[in-house]
């Protein structure tokens, strides 16, 4: 059995979000996610992300993913629902932040879009999500280009086992 790149760096890898989502992806969720726990905790983000990026060996990722949320923090519209780290939901806002990330190579207009209702720019975010996608395929984590346009609903935060972050 083929164990994954993150389960044998710490034993505490980021299993966050639904079981069907990449590597990749997974820890880019866990690092929005940590963010979002730092600000709320009044902890500094860039440090909290620092810790994950080691853990994990993703350091440029972590500034890259930084440099992502400031982005989306200056430029927000409205609150975003972000998930609790071990909530095995996966929110809308998360959904679109992560999928621009993994789009933002191939469709960089697609990747506008899906943040136009987070962002009021969503083409200075869509750039920095490119950003964020080649650091982590640099440092071995793909993101896949998901340009399925059928939509699923995301899951309910009602699932979750612990509690999440709105």
């Amino acid at each position: 059995m083929t164990r994954s790149r993150l389960d044998h760096r710490s034993h505490l890898a980021p299993r966050c979000g639904p079981e069907r989502l990449f590597e990749g992806e997974q820890l880019l969720l866990w690092m929005v996610r940590q963010w979002v726990i730092a600000r709320v905790t009044c902890e500094s983000p860039r440090a909290r992300l620092a810790a994950v990026a080691d853990r994990y060996g993703a350091p440029r990722s972590a500034t890259c993913v930084a440099m992502l949320m400031m982005a989306i923090e200056e430029h927000v519209k409205r609150p975003l629902c972000i998930l609790h780290p071990n909530c095995p939901g996966y929110a809308r806002d998360e959904q679109h932040i992560i999928t621009a990330c993994g789009v933002s190579p191939a469709e960089p207009d697609l990747a506008a879009r899906l943040l136009e209702g987070l962002v009021i720019a969503p083409d200075v975010v869509a750039v920095m999500a490119r950003v964020v996608n080649a650091s982590l395929a640099r440092e071995g984590f793909i993101l896949p280009v998901r340009l399925d346009d059928t939509p699923r609903p995301p899951t309910p935060p009602n699932l979750c086992a612990h509690p999440t972050l709105h």
